[in-house]
């Protein structure tokens, strides 16, 4: 489950990442639009998500 704020760039790097991940041949999931970062996690648990990784970067 990937998903990506409102921040620049971060749609990019959203599809970026499952690019990469589907290149490797994980089944991935890609939300529509900006989301929290709780609503990914939900999505995940939805989902049943196997692998789950999060990016955390502090301004």
């Amino acid at each position: 489950m990937l998903g990506h704020d409102c921040r620049f760039a971060g749609e990019m790097f959203a599809e970026t990442a499952a690019k990469v991940f589907a290149s490797q041949g994980h089944k991935g999931f890609l939300a529509k639009n900006f989301v929290s970062t709780p609503m990914v996690s939900l999505g995940a648990v939805r989902l049943q998500c196997v692998f789950r990784s999060c990016a955390y970067s502090k301004p």
